[in-house]
């Protein structure tokens, strides 16, 4: 199994990070602008690209202060049955961000083209709960 990795510093504590990460308002600001979701355990999150040309849906396998972690629902079919988890560390007076989309069955084209598009979209969310200022889609760059 393959997995993406990326390591972030940002300058904020990790409840703004959390709220970001589970909070439908949050979502939109740093990922992209049509989302659906519910801060809960359980819920199921759905997030819309292009149009609703492809349409992302997550479950919330867990929220704490610590991490939160989504299964994959729905999606292209190298992401069903992969796990999305935000490892939230605090350092300092800001927070050390873990990212991993793990279980993808092998390294293909496409992982390395999510793999660019995730560490750009870490660093629209340390835009947004830094500054207020995140770049989500359909306002992002092409990779």
């Amino acid at each position: 199994m393959s997995e993406i990795f990326h390591r972030v510093q940002i300058r904020t504590p990790q409840a703004p990070i959390v709220r970001a990460l589970t909070e439908q308002a949050g979502l939109a600001r740093w990922w992209t602008t049509e989302t659906k979701a519910q801060p809960e355990v359980g819920s199921i999150a759905e997030f819309r690209f292009h149009e609703g040309q492809f349409v992302m849906k997550m479950k919330v396998e867990e929220i704490s202060p610590e991490r939160v972690r989504w299964r994959v629902e729905g999606g292209p079919e190298d992401w069903i049955g992969t796990e999305i988890a935000f490892a939230l560390e605090t350092q300092g007076d800001g927070t050390m961000l873990r990212f991993r989309h793990s279980g993808w069955k092998e390294g293909i084209d496409f992982m390395g083209h999510c793999s660019a598009k995730w560490a750009y979209y870490m660093f629209s969310l340390k835009g947004y709960v830094e500054a207020g200022t995140g770049t989500p889609h359909p306002h992002d760059s092409t990779i």
